[in-house]
């Protein structure tokens, strides 16, 4: 089993969340839909040859952005890379994937 985190604008997290789920992501036990969200601030500077989403080149910028986390079967991992690179707002999006052990 892997926890799978991605950060992203709070104005998009729920679409991301539904995608993920309809996938099969964050299933646990007999429950289903099962995800932890946190608000933070993502910060970023995009570089010459960047698209960036939010802002301009060279510019410092500061994004409230949510923390989601996840489970995700080993076997849906790249299903929910291709679903992140879908719907996720930004060029470069970021998120991680971590080995669970129960």
């Amino acid at each position: 089993m892997l926890k799978l985190v991605i950060f992203i604008p709070k104005t998009h997290s729920d679409q991301l969340k539904e995608r993920l789920w309809e996938a099969g992501l964050g299933k646990q036990g007999e429950y289903e839909n099962c995800a932890f969200t946190s608000d933070g601030i993502g910060s970023f500077k995009p570089l010459e040859g960047a698209n960036p989403t939010i802002g301009n080149i060279f510019d410092f910028e500061k994004v409230e952005e949510h923390r989601v986390e996840m489970l995700c079967e080993e076997k849906l991992k790249e299903i929910a890379i291709s679903i992140i690179k879908k719907y996720h707002p930004y060029e470069e999006p970021a998120y991680e994937f971590y080995k669970i052990y129960t």
